[in-house]
């Protein structure tokens, strides 16, 4: 499922069953990653998913961004992300 800002993304996990993993850009209209990260963790079963941030380089590389397990820095390597999805999913 994908959702192009984080406000449809609420809406969709709230009524759905839960994912294994969120993949979240930080930047995205109407609610970007941010608020969506402090919302979902204002909800204890949303909580439980892990998200994991793609950032095209807001935050310098290696910084942490509260509320996610993980960050992936754009450009990245896709064998990477497969990794990180299957960590999540497996």
């Amino acid at each position: 499922m994908t959702a192009d800002d984080g406000a449809k993304a609420l809406r969709w996990l709230r009524k759905s069953d839960a994912p294994s993993l969120i993949l979240l850009d930080l930047m995205m209209p109407v609610m970007d990653g941010h608020e969506f990260i402090a919302q979902r963790s204002a909800d204890p079963v949303l909580t439980r998913i892990p998200v994991v941030v793609i950032s095209a380089g807001l935050h310098p590389r290696g910084s942490v961004v509260p509320g996610a397990a993980e960050v992936l820095y754009k450009p990245f390597d896709p064998d990477n992300l497969i990794r990180i999805v299957q960590r999540y999913c497996d």
